[in-house]
């Protein structure tokens, strides 16, 4: 199983809360997710959901940007903090927004 960069530095951060004392079942509940959620991410090759990352990087108290820190410019950054803190549904506004914009310049 090869994990990208990014899922690297995601299951780094769930294990360092679990050695903290969390369970993965709290991580995943507190996430807002099913309670095996966080354990199939760590054992497989499955992909969140944008929705899914941002809670869980809810859960864990880091952004989302803090798992791709290789952004091309601090703006790219700056934009994957605020999008960690949104609502999922003003996420998928903002989302649909940057695809318009997008699709101006194509």
């Amino acid at each position: 199983m090869v994990k990208s960069e990014w899922k690297k530095r995601l299951v780094l951060a769930i294990r360092q809360e679990v050695a903290r004392g969390r369970t993965l079942k709290e991580i995943s509940q507190t996430a807002g997710l099913g309670p095996n959620f966080v354990q199939q991410l760590i054992n497989s090759d499955k992909v969140p959901s944008v929705d899914a990352l941002i809670a869980l990087c809810g859960s864990l108290k880091i952004t989302a940007a803090g798992l791709f820190p290789e952004a091309p410019e601090p703006q790219a950054t700056e934009i994957m903090d605020l999008a960690s803190k949104l609502k999922p549904e003003d996420f998928r506004v903002v989302l649909e927004l940057a695809r318009y914009l997008a699709s101006r310049n194509s």
